[in-house]
């Protein structure tokens, strides 16, 4: 009894954190956008649709690819209709609903897809906040602006989609290793010692993933207007921002594969 209690509580704490960190990323795109605009709407929803579709397809496709392609299919067929002015406007309201609906399949449903595409689909949200927040880039229609939003409500948004990417990324390796321990048939204690040591190891490396994220919000505007004065030429401070960005992305992917090939 303890042992499917002590499951049921870590499921229900992994679902707010699914909760909390798609209503914080729905309100920071709700609540931010770049200037550049197309239909006098925000090129950025478009944009974001268009990987909501591709993001919702990959999420659900871990569960049931039929159900992926229809609602795929569907929300294609919407953003293509006469009606995609509309929809696109009211896509914000539907965002919560999308990102929670990913973050259960890949997170809780599917803890082997380890949160793919709906970790995606949030830091996908969240960039025009962080552009908001730190002030990169320097071009009148890529900087981002905020509606009714202030600087700390921005700093707690990144902060909780921080700790909650790290924190449920972990916590997928905890679900797998749980569902290990009950098919191969070990007792209560080793079950519980798994969950022990993965509560312990999710909230040290919310600590510092929090820590990390407040620190950036700091640096972050600091750095940039370093890199202003000492790159004068616009062209070339964004050749290097996007080389950067490039360098640092490519070496994330490598990271995962190696530790991937690792476990």
């Amino acid at each position: 009894m303890k042992l499917k209690n002590s499951s049921i509580t870590t499921t229900i704490f992994q679902l707010i954190v699914i909760v909390l960190m798609s209503i914080s990323a729905s309100y920071a795109f709700l609540n931010t956008q770049t200037n550049f605009l197309i239909n006098k709407i925000c090129f950025y929803r478009y944009f974001a649709y268009g990987m909501n579709v591709v993001f919702s397809y990959v999420c659900v496709a871990h569960y049931n690819k039929r159900i992926a392609f229809l609602l795929s299919f569907a929300l294609s067929a919407l953003a293509l209709s006469p009606l995609s002015k509309d929809v696109v406007e009211a896509f914000p309201t539907f965002v919560s609903f999308f990102a929670v609906l990913m973050g259960i399949t890949t997170v809780l449903l599917v803890p082997a897809a380890r949160g793919r595409g709906f970790f995606e689909f949030l830091l996908l949200l969240v960039l025009p906040t962080v552009l908001a927040e730190s002030r990169i880039g320097g071009f009148p229609y890529l900087i981002a602006t905020s509606h009714s939003i202030t600087y700390y409500q921005i700093l707690i948004v990144n902060v909780t989609i921080v700790g909650g990417y790290f924190y449920l990324r972990y916590a997928t390796l905890g679900n797998l290793l749980y569902r290990d321990f009950l098919l191969k048939g070990e007792g209560e204690g080793e079950a519980n010692t798994v969950n022990k040591w993965t509560g312990f190891i999710s909230g040290i490396i919310i600590v510092v993933a929090v820590g990390t994220a407040a620190l950036l919000a700091i640096i972050a505007p600091v750095v940039t207007g370093v890199t202003r004065l000492i790159f004068k030429d616009l062209t070339f401070y964004a050749f290097a921002l996007m080389g950067c960005i490039g360098i640092v992305a490519v070496g994330a992917i490598l990271t995962f594969q190696i530790l991937a090939k690792t476990k």
